[in-house]
């Protein structure tokens, strides 16, 4: 079964970004392989927001030298709340605490969760989800298929 796992992280800029995106997901994937510079890229994509695009060009853009797509603020939350909301039936048992972030979960739940922070921590919490996608500063969604 393809599972695809995502990061929401911000940086305040463009290239804290993209690195803070590789640092999340180089927590999440501990093969040596996996890392920057092995056999297999680190993701397989990701997106930069806030970036303004004309709508026609930003659904199905084209990746950047980075290998960046380059779609609006809008989009990015369209994407994410799909994916959060396949995943809202499996953690309604998980209630925000005071942090705002989810418990420490099994490693089965953490298996089921689709979308991470930028310390690779599960995000369960609508709290949580909100705090990341709210942010003024520049943020990214990364990408990663697995098998």
């Amino acid at each position: 079964m393809k599972i695809t796992l995502y990061a929401i992280v911000s940086g305040e800029t463009r290239e804290e970004a993209i690195e803070n995106a590789y640092g999340a997901f180089l927590e999440l994937c501990h093969t040596e392989s996996d890392a920057p510079g092995g056999t297999n890229p680190i993701f397989d994509w990701f997106r930069l927001y806030p970036v303004l695009a004309e709508e026609e060009d930003s659904r199905y853009s084209i990746p950047d030298s980075d290998g960046i797509h380059h779609t609006s603020e809008d989009e990015t939350e369209e994407l994410m709340d799909a994916v959060r909301d396949s995943m809202v039936d499996k953690f309604q048992s998980f209630e925000d605490d005071e942090s705002g972030y989810a418990p420490a979960c099994t490693v089965m739940r953490c298996r089921e969760c689709l979308i991470y922070d930028e310390q690779a921590r599960p995000v369960l919490s609508p709290r949580h989800y909100n705090n990341l996608i709210q942010r003024d500063d520049h943020w990214a969604v990364a990408a990663l298929c697995r098998w």
